[in-house]
C-alpha cells in the first residue's frame, strides 16, 4: 500500500528505500546509489552455504545465490529471563517466590531461622490467605518466620516484610507465662490451620522461602572427622 509505482526507465532499479522520515513511503532505486542505512541484528549466528552466482548488469558484479542457515545463539540469554526455582534442590515456586520444606530433624526457632539464611533465605513470611493455603497444604506443624520485635514490640516476619495478614487462633497469642516470643503455624486434618505463639527453644519443622530468581546456597560437604583405627565420618 505504501510502495510509490515502479519506474519505467532503463536504469535498473532493484533495490529498496525508505523516502525519508516525514514520507515513510517505500521506493525502487539503484543499488548503487549512496544512502543512509540502519542495521538490525538477530539472536542468531548465519551461516551462508554458497550454491550458485550470477552476473548482475546493475552493481557489474557477481552476486552469490546463498542459503541461509541459522542457529540461535546459545550463549546469548534472553532480555527479561523467567525467573525459576532450584526443584533439582528441592525448592517449590508458588507466586513470585520458592519454597522448601525441612522435616524430619526438628530444630529451634533461632535454628531453622539460621539453616534458612545459610541457604540463602529465610523462614517463611505469609502476607496472604493464598499463600497460607498453599504453605499449609505442603507441611505440618511448623515454625514460620514471625516473632516478637524486641525492640519495638508487636510481631514482625524476621526478613522485614510488613505485617499485613495474620491467623491467630483463638485465644492467641497469649504469650503463656511471658516465654512465648516465636510463633508456629498449626495445621489440622481437615486442611485448615491456625497461628500459635510457642517457647523459641520448642523444636519444630519448618519451612524455607527465597524469592524466585535468587540462587539458593548450597552449604558444603561437613568436613570429615577422624574416628576410631583411622577411620572418618560424618557428622
Amino acid at each position: 500500500e505504501r510502495m510509490v509505482p515502479l519506474r519505467n526507465d532503463a536504469v535498473l532499479h532493484d533495490c529498496g528505500q525508505v523516502l525519508g522520515a516525514n514520507e515513510g513511503r517505500w521506493n525502487d532505486e539503484t543499488c548503487s546509489a549512496r544512502r543512509q542505512y540502519i542495521c538490525k541484528r538477530s539472536n542468531r549466528t548465519y551461516n551462508l552455504l554458497i550454491i550458485d552466482s550470477i552476473y548482475h548488469p546493475s552493481v557489474s558484479a557477481c552476486v552469490c545465490v546463498c542459503v541461509c542457515v541459522c542457529d540461535i545463539l546459545s550463549s546469548v540469554s534472553p532480555v527479561n529471563p523467567v525467573p525459576v526455582c532450584d526443584s533439582v534442590n528441592g525448592w517449590q515456586a508458588f507466586g513470585s517466590n520458592c519454597y522448601k520444606r525441612r522435616a524430619g530433624v526438628r530444630k529451634s526457632w533461632v535454628a531453622a531461622r539460621s539453616d534458612c539464611v545459610r541457604d540463602g533465605g529465610h523462614l517463611v513470611s505469609i502476607t496472604s490467605s493464598e499463600e497460607e493455603q498453599y504453605v499449609t497444604s505442603r507441611l505440618d506443624t511448623s515454625w514460620i518466620g514471625l516473632s516478637v520485635n524486641p525492640v519495638e514490640g508487636g510481631y514482625h516476619w524476621s526478613d522485614g516484610t510488613p505485617v499485613s495478614h495474620t491467623n491467630w487462633g483463638h485465644g492467641e497469642p497469649n504469650n503463656h507465662n511471658g516465654r512465648e516470643n516465636c510463633v508456629e503455624m498449626v495445621t489440622t486434618e481437615n486442611g485448615t490451620s491456625w497461628w500459635n505463639d510457642l517457647n523459641c527453644d520448642a523444636h519444630q519443622d519448618w519451612i524455607c522461602m527465597i524469592a524466585k530468581g535468587k540462587k539458593p546456597i548450597i552449604p558444603p560437604e561437613p568436613p570429615p572427622v577422624p574416628g576410631n583405627n583411622g577411620i572418618s565420618y560424618y557428622q
